[in-house]
């Protein structure tokens, strides 16, 4: 996702136990200026995002591990 801010519907969420101790989403874009618009693909994360929600987050620079950074607003 290259560093960048969009809008994402988590599809499902899944606590992952040690050594990960991190969440992996599905999630779909939901922004339609994004050229990733309604494709669907996993992130890691720290935050705590819930499946059905929609939110406005910040991910990091890799596309090779996509995490997300930082949940910026829920929708």
């Amino acid at each position: 996702m290259e560093d960048q801010v969009t809008t994402i519907r988590i599809v499902t969420d899944e606590w992952l136990p040690s050594p990960h101790r991190c969440y992996r989403y599905k999630y779909e874009v939901m922004d339609q200026e994004s050229p990733y618009y309604q494709l669907v693909d996993m992130a890691h994360a720290e935050v705590l995002l819930n499946a059905g929600h929609t939110y406005v987050v910040r991910f990091n620079a890799d596309p090779l591990n996509p995490w997300i950074e930082e949940m910026l607003q829920e929708i």
